[in-house]
C-alpha cells in the first residue's frame, strides 16, 4: 500500500482529553480576557491603569491567536483588532469588543449572523440587538465551517471570505463560515479542534509543518498515532492529508483541488 494511503493508527486513549483540555483552555482564556479588559476599562475611567493589568490582557492574546486561527468566530483578525486596540489603549473599545465576542460564543449568535465586534466599521450594541430580533427566525439553519487548507496571503484569505459571503442568500437552508489554514498539521489540528467543521478543502502548494508551536494544540496531533508525515513526499500532501482526515473524521466531506489528473489522483 502506498505511504500516503496507510491508515493512521489511533491511540487507545488520551486524545479526547487533549480536545477537552483545548477546548476549555479556549473558553477559559476568553472569560478570564473579559473579566481583566472590564477591569482596564474601569481603571482607565478612574485615570490609573495598572500595567500588570495590560500584561496579563497581552498574555491571554498571546495564548488566543494561535488558538482563533482554527476558528471562524471570532478568529485570527479579531484577535489581531483587540492586540491594536490594547496597544493604544483604547481600552473602553477593547472591553466592549471582548463582551460582544463572548456573549456571542455563550449565546452561538455567531452561528445565526455575523458579530459586530468593531472590524470594519459593523454594528454597536443597539443595532446588534435589532439585528438579533431581525433574524430571530434563522435560529433553526444549520450552521457550519469550512477548512479551506492553502498557503494563501491575508489579503486572499480576506478576498476569499468576502467573495464567498456575497454568495449568500436569504433562502440559503444553512450558513457557513470558512477557515484558511496555511499547512499539512494546521488542517489535521483544525479538524480534531474545531467541532463546527463538516467539510475539508484540500487545495495544493502548501507545507507540511504548523508555525503554531502551542503544545495543547500539538498534542492533537498524537491523534494520528505512529503514522510519521515527515516521510511523505511533497507532492502526495493533498492526497495523504485527504486520506488521514478521512480515517481521523469519517463523517467529513472532503474536497481535493489539484493539478494532477484525475486517474493519477
Amino acid at each position: 500500500m502506498d505511504k500516503a494511503e496507510e491508515a493512521p493508527r489511533l491511540p487507545d486513549s488520551g486524545s479526547l482529553g487533549d480536545y477537552y483540555n483545548a477546548s476549555q483552555l479556549r473558553a477559559d482564556t476568553w472569560t478570564r480576557l473579559k473579566g481583566v479588559t472590564l477591569r482596564l476599562a474601569s481603571a482607565q475611567s478612574s485615570g490609573v491603569v495598572p500595567d500588570a493589568l495590560r500584561q496579563e490582557a497581552a498574555r491571554a492574546l498571546d495564548l488566543l491567536t494561535p488558538i482563533e486561527s482554527y476558528w471562524a468566530f471570532p478568529g485570527h483578525d479579531a484577535c489581531q483588532h483587540l492586540r491594536k486596540l490594547l496597544d493604544k489603549g483604547d481600552f473602553q473599545g477593547l472591553g466592549a469588543a471582548v463582551a460582544r465576542i463572548v456573549r456571542a460564543l455563550m449565546s452561538n449568535a455567531y452561528r445565526r449572523r455575523a458579530v459586530p465586534i468593531g472590524l470594519q466599521g459593523e454594528a454597536d450594541d443597539e443595532e446588534e440587538e435589532a439585528l438579533e430580533a431581525k433574524d430571530e427566525h434563522l435560529h433553526a439553519r444549520p450552521y457550519f465551517e469550512v477548512i479551506i487548507v492553502d498557503n494563501m496571503s491575508s489579503h486572499h484569505e480576506h478576498q476569499l471570505r468576502l467573495g464567498l459571503r456575497d454568495m449568500r442568500r436569504s433562502e440559503d437552508p444553512f450558513i457557513y463560515e470558512t477557515v484558511v489554514v496555511p499547512s499539512f498539521e494546521d488542517a489535521l489540528i483544525g479538524v480534531l479542534f474545531n467541532h463546527n467543521v463538516q467539510a475539508v478543502v484540500v487545495r495544493y502548494g502548501f507545507p507540511l509543518r504548523s508555525r503554531h508551536k502551542l503544545e495543547i494544540l500539538q498534542r492533537l496531533l498524537s491523534r494520528i498515532g505512529d503514522c510519521d508525515l515527515g516521510e511523505i513526499p511533497q507532492d502526495e500532501y493533498g492526497v495523504a492529508l485527504a486520506n488521514l482526515i478521512r480515517k481521523l473524521r469519517p463523517e467529513l466531506d472532503i474536497y481535493l483541488v489539484t493539478d494532477q489528473s484525475v486517474e493519477d489522483v
